[in-house]
């Protein structure tokens, strides 16, 4: 799973009233939540109408290319 931070101070009623502070990670130990639950929390579309959650570490789009081999001098 992704590793997600409050960026705004929250609520969580799926998680029992847990109050989440700005800069806590998200979930919290012991409380995994559904990705629905997740794409909700860092959407727009929630009650507060912008993202209560950022990625820490988000994911890169695609990899970076691999290097080609030097070719091999040659030899006289």
């Amino acid at each position: 799973m992704a590793e997600y931070k409050a960026t705004v101070s929250f609520t969580d009623p799926e998680d029992a009233g847990y109050v989440y502070l700005v800069g806590d990670p998200y979930p919290r130990n012991g409380y995994v939540p559904a990705d629905d639950r997740i794409a909700y929390l860092a959407g727009n579309k929630n009650r507060l109408k912008k993202p209560v959650i950022a990625a820490v570490n988000p994911p890169v789009d695609k990899p970076a290319a691999p290097k080609k081999p030097a070719e091999p001098k040659n030899k006289k």
